[in-house]
């Protein structure tokens, strides 16, 4: 039996997948992709998987490694950023997240919650509230060898709650706006009949 070839690593892997696969990792954090451990390129498929940003930060120089929501983060330079050092591409929020991202990696899984970042969307950047997800992940020695760092938008049930606000106010406004009209209306009536 072959080797699988590594742009099949991962079905489905988008145009990350793609870019992963023909970029040369030879001189990077961790090293050619040929010689990616198996724990790595299952992290990576799971991280493909996910329709939410995501992001598989392996080896002690913490190289990114991330799916193709995570590309439309608008805080991460991704000309440069595909095999980075987490920290560096999260400098901002660093200090914030460095103690769950420490967390993890001595393999306690971690969470922080409620933190702005922006996403591209529609052509412009929005300011999003997330919860940064940190899990261990470990290599073939048992050795925590990375971590999958997810980002949940904190938005359905905030979401849920600012549209019934908002119902409420259009259903109030519409009570408002019936009202003042019934008058004129009864006396239209009236000159019709």
């Amino acid at each position: 039996r072959g080797e699988i070839p590594p742009r099949q690593w991962w079905p489905g892997g988008g145009a990350l997948g793609e870019l992963i696969a023909a970029k040369d990792w030879s001189g990077g954090a961790v090293g050619s992709l040929d010689k990616w451990p198996p724990s790595l390129r299952t992290a990576l498929g799971i991280c493909f998987a996910l329709p939410a940003p995501a992001c598989v930060v392996w080896g002690s120089g913490r190289a990114q490694i991330y799916n193709d929501p995570y590309s439309q983060l608008a805080s991460i330079d991704h000309s440069a950023a595909l095999g980075m050092d987490f920290a560096y591409s999260w400098s901002q929020a660093w200090p914030t997240m460095h103690a769950c991202f420490e967390r993890a990696a001595r393999d306690d899984a971690a969470r922080l919650e409620d933190q702005r970042v922006s996403f591209d969307r529609e052509g412009g950047s929005e300011e999003a509230v997330v919860t940064f997800s940190f899990a261990p992940i470990r290599d073939e020695s048992g050795n925590v060898g990375g971590v999958l760092v997810t980002l949940l938008e904190a938005g359905s049930a905030k979401l849920r709650e600012e549209l019934a606000r908002a119902k409420a106010d259009l259903k109030q406004y519409g009570n408002v706006i019936s009202h003042d009209f019934r008058a004129p209306l009864r006396t239209l009536e009236q000159i019709a009949t």
